[in-house]
C-alpha cells in the first residue's frame, strides 16, 4: 500500500533461494518489481500521503460497556484530530 521501501527487505530474503534454485525466470521478474519499486519511491519522493491513524479510548461510566475499551482508527492522511474528536463526540 505505498510502502515500496519494504519491497527490498523482502526480495532480500526471496532472491538467495530463487539463485539456489537457478529459477532465471522469476529473478528476471523479481528484479523488475524491485525496479518498478525503486522508481515509485523516485518519482513519488515526499508525495505520498499515508492514512493516518488514532488511538482512541473511552473511560468512565458514561460509556457504558465502552468503558475501558481502545480501538484504532484509520483515516485518510490529511484528517486532523480536532477533525476525528468531532465526529466521535
Amino acid at each position: 500500500g505505498g510502502l515500496y521501501e519494504t519491497v527490498n527487505e523482502v526480495y532480500k530474503l526471496v532472491i538467495p533461494i530463487l539463485e539456489a534454485h537457478r529459477d532465471f525466470r522469476k529473478l528476471t521478474s523479481t528484479h523488475d518489481k524491485l525496479q518498478k519499486a525503486f522508481d515509485s519511491i523516485i518519482t513519488k519522493g515526499h508525495k505520498r500521503m499515508f492514512g493516518t491513524y488514532f488511538r482512541v479510548a473511552f473511560y468512565g461510566s458514561k460509556f457504558g460497556d465502552l468503558d475501558e475499551q481502545q480501538f484504532v482508527y484509520k483515516e485518510p492522511a490529511i484528517t486532523k484530530l480536532p477533525e476525528i474528536s468531532h465526529r466521535l463526540e
